[in-house]
């Protein structure tokens, strides 16, 4: 008996760290964009980027963080002072028998130190 549970929990080990390998690069990488979006905003409080080009640039730096997204994934939002950059999408990930989508939802917002 304490073989068949020794062998039971080696077994379940091995799938953990399987899921494990497969499940934690889509939350680092979205640890990585979440990162990028801070320092984006900040940048971009300050300099004078029109709304429509942020989504482009932002979705290109995405891929350098390992996230694939469209422009139509980011949503820019100004209002006075303050600018608020989100991004929703979704990965998917190859789990033998299983694949699904994780939904990943990565916002931040900014406020012009300067303003009133």
């Amino acid at each position: 008996m304490k073989e068949l549970r020794s062998i039971f929990f080696v077994l379940l080990l091995i799938v953990a760290a399987f899921v494990l390998y497969k499940i934690l690069p889509a939350y680092w990488a979205d640890y990585k964009l979440g990162r990028m979006l801070d320092q984006e905003a900040i940048v971009y409080t300050y300099q004078p980027k029109t709304d429509p080009e942020l989504p482009t640039i932002i979705a290109g730096k995405a891929d350098e963080c390992g996230v694939t997204i469209g422009p139509e994934n980011v949503t820019v939002e100004r209002g006075g002072a303050t600018l608020g950059i989100s991004v929703s999408y979704y990965v998917k990930i190859d789990m033998p028998g299983i694949p699904f989508n994780m939904h990943f939802t990565t916002s931040t917002t900014n406020r012009d130190v300067m303003a009133k």
